[in-house]
């Protein structure tokens, strides 16, 4: 397991801007220690955590997959 903070690096001077978006291959876990969430998607790929002053915390995915519409 890897853990990774929630806030976003300040990449000033980096050759790119850093990102809120972490990779995604089988299930993405937060905790504060005490309580957690899991979360098993299938199809997604990426995932972004975000943690405000009432220390809420709000995951949002992505899917960038093709999707067929016939």
């Amino acid at each position: 397991m890897l853990a990774r903070p929630v806030a976003v690096p300040d990449s000033t001077g980096w050759v790119e801007e850093a990102f809120g978006t972490q990779p995604l291959r089988s299930w993405v876990d937060l905790t504060d220690g005490r309580d957690g969430l899991a979360i098993l998607p299938k199809g997604l790929y990426e995932y972004e955590a975000c943690e405000d002053r009432q220390r809420t915390l709000l995951v949002t995915s992505s899917a960038r997959a093709a999707l067929n519409w016939s």
